[in-house]
């Protein structure tokens, strides 16, 4: 069954981008456990990651979140998980708003990093964006938009640059240049 539903997974393509969807159960399990991290994000300032997946039962399951840095996060060691863990996505938030920082999308190093993983992952905002990030496709898809799931309260989306709907990794870094 697991195999089924991953083949299934990897099937689900959008139109306008060969990128992953992820399937709405799949979704609302995601922003409902989010919701209770969006907020010590934002307390802290500081990034929080993990991984979601399914046990043997074909279970959501998630890792307790990790706290990191203001602009990172480490994930734990894959081989430290649950024998029973298939990863779907790994997962982090990007901490509370700030003019100064470009997150309300993915960065070239969240996009680099689940493509040398080879894991798909899901990026939080603090505008309460939510990204997947394909590493086969090595595009960066906005999930949801603003208010998705719990926005910072400073969160302030008219002081930003504007944000479309699908980054490869060459805009990001495109992106990047523009922003110094």
């Amino acid at each position: 069954m697991l195999k089924i539903f991953s083949l299934l997974l990897l099937l689900v393509f959008s139109h306008s981008a060969l990128s992953l969807e992820i399937p709405k159960a799949q979704l609302e399990y995601f922003k409902k456990f989010i919701s209770s991290v969006q907020p010590l994000s934002f307390a802290s300032n500081r990034e929080y990651c993990g991984y979601f997946g399914l046990d043997n039962n074909d279970n959501f399951i998630i890792t307790k979140a990790q706290q990191g840095g203001e602009d990172y996060s480490d994930l734990v060691d894959i081989d430290e998980l649950p024998e029973d863990f298939y990863i779907l996505f790994s997962y982090h938030t990007h901490g509370a708003f700030s003019i100064e920082a470009d997150s309300e999308l993915p960065s070239t190093m969240d996009l680099q990093g689940d493509i040398e993983d080879q894991i798909d992952g899901l990026i939080v905002t603090p505008g309460g964006r939510i990204w997947l990030n394909d590493y086969q496709a090595k595009i960066a898809t906005l999930v949801c938009g603003p208010d998705c799931v719990m926005a910072d309260p400073d969160f302030n989306g008219a002081l930003l640059d504007p944000v479309v709907d699908s980054y490869s990794l060459a805009d990001l870094k495109k992106r990047d240049q523009l922003m110094q």
